[in-house]
């Protein structure tokens, strides 16, 4: 390499935008703590546990309040669905998924055109943000002034996705001379409009995130990014007085009573099942069109087959009649597999972190979840007794129903 330069001394020139990075200390809330160290709960389930929990949603929704109460629009990646769906279901209607594939096939269609679309309408302003995989790291050309910020909310990638990430929002208008115009005086004018913008990531502290994220603050300071952290107590004082000050009417966080954060874990814990429920439902609903189909077919052929025209005449109205069905046909073959994922039953990792918790029945009742009476020879098992004594944290939690801190 005979010449290069960072993206600070880039920014010192006003030839991409000013980024300040940002990394955010989150910790596991004691159910997901539990459930992290829970030995059923291993594989992409614990990546789950340890990426998507309420600090980190609570973390995400104060930083979106803040920002669009200054009228900035932004991205958040996400490595898998599941966090996809979820952090939709918490931004809402404004906010528009950018993906290869679905989370149970819930949200919506993500085909290369469909996406450019979602790409189409936040460059226009008809959106607050974008949620994108791992599809939206790269050539995605991103081109609305008010796209001031990205959180980063899964944070077990590498340090090229994560400048890819960066990328995404350091990128800013070229600015080209003026006739007659100095180097000096356009650089001026490079910086007088240059755009400002802020890169989150939510980290989880005492997980394997944390190993990615050291990783990746090498890179950043390669390039020219300090490293800046911020715990998640400080970051909710910074949004409480934010909200005083500027949105006093801001959305109240998204995880913060007992029945929030079990029903988060339940999603969590039951998304492998959930998926093998939703590829029955598929099927289901595969089956529910394609009969609507063949009827039209048969319809098609009977109106010009018939020996009569009477009969031609009434299967030409009937094939009509069921072409103006096909929107609710789709609707309904939609609801079919939403159905078959409701329907699903509890993981058998959901059940045993559910009874290790030793929840009050009543908050039981509240998130309509009823456990399988637990084997009796599980309730004497010698060795989780001796494992409970050996742990004193352990065997005080199980000494009574357990509350939320």
């Amino acid at each position: 390499m005979l010449y290069s330069r960072n993206c600070r001394e880039l920014e010192a020139d006003g030839l991409i935008a000013k980024v300040r990075r940002m990394e955010v200390q989150t910790t596991l809330v004691r159910a997901f703590r539990r459930a992290y160290k829970h030995p059923s709960v291993s594989g992409p389930t614990r990546k789950y546990v340890e990426s998507l929990h309420p600090e980190k949603l609570n973390a995400l929704s104060a930083i979106v309040s803040m920002h669009a109460a200054m009228g900035e629009l932004g991205m958040v990646f996400v490595n898998h669905h599941l966090h996809a769906k979820v952090v939709r279901e918490l931004l809402g209607d404004g906010w528009a998924i950018l993906a290869g594939g679905h989370a149970h096939g819930e949200d919506g269609t993500h085909t290369a055109e469909a996406n450019a679309g979602v790409v189409g309408r936040f460059n226009r302003g008809e959106l607050q943000g974008l949620i994108a995989t791992c599809v939206g790291e790269s050539a995605l050309d991103v081109v609305n002034p008010d796209f001031r910020f990205a959180v980063a909310i899964d944070a077990h990638s590498g340090a090229a996705s994560a400048s890819q990430k960066l990328g995404r929002l350091s990128r800013t208008p070229r600015i080209a001379a003026e006739p007659g115009e100095s180097q000096e005086a356009h650089r001026a004018r490079r910086l007088a409009l240059q755009k400002h913008a802020f890169y989150y990531e939510i980290v989880t502290l005492e997980t394997e995130e944390m190993t990615a994220a050291t990783n990746r603050r090498v890179q950043f300071e390669h390039d020219g990014y300090a490293h800046k952290s911020i715990s998640y107590p400080t970051l909710l004082e910074k949004y409480q007085r934010f909200c005083d000050a500027h949105a006093p009417t801001a959305r109240q966080l998204p995880c913060t009573t007992d029945a929030q954060q079990i029903r988060l874990l339940v999603e969590t814990l039951s998304y492998t099942t959930k998926g093998i429920a939703a590829s029955v439902g598929a099927e289901w609903a595969r089956e529910h069109r394609q009969t609507h189909q063949q009827k039209k077919k048969q319809a098609e052929e009977k109106s010009q087959n018939a020996r009569s025209s009477l009969f031609r005449d009434r299967n030409k109205a009937k094939k009509e009649k069921l072409k103006k069905q096909d929107r609710v046909v789709r609707a309904a073959a939609k609801t079919i597999c939403k159905n078959a994922v409701d329907a699903a039953p509890l993981s058998r990792t959901a059940i045993d972190v559910l009874r290790k918790l030793r929840l009050d029945p009543a908050l039981l009742e509240e998130l309509q979840i009823t456990l399988p009476e637990e084997p009796a020879a599980a309730l004497a098992d010698p060795p989780a007794a001796a494992a409970a004594l050996a742990d004193p944290q352990e065997a005080s939690d199980d000494e009574e129903l357990w509350t939320f801190d």
